[in-house]
């Protein structure tokens, strides 16, 4: 666990989400894995930016 303001990324073997001050970004996403996975997988309000990623596994 960590402390509020502390974490700037999280990655996971879906994506990788950079923490804003407006709220949890995903810059990547893992191959063979869609948006909706994503999505279905947390409860957190993630956003997506337009020129998304594919990580490099």
């Amino acid at each position: 666990m960590t402390a509020v303001g502390v974490v700037d990324m999280i990655v996971t073997e879906m994506c990788v989400i950079e923490v804003t001050k407006d709220g949890l970004l995903v810059t990547e996403i893992a191959p063979e894995t869609t948006k909706e996975e994503v999505l279905a997988a947390t409860q957190a309000d993630l956003k997506f930016v337009d020129d998304l990623k594919v990580m490099n596994v």
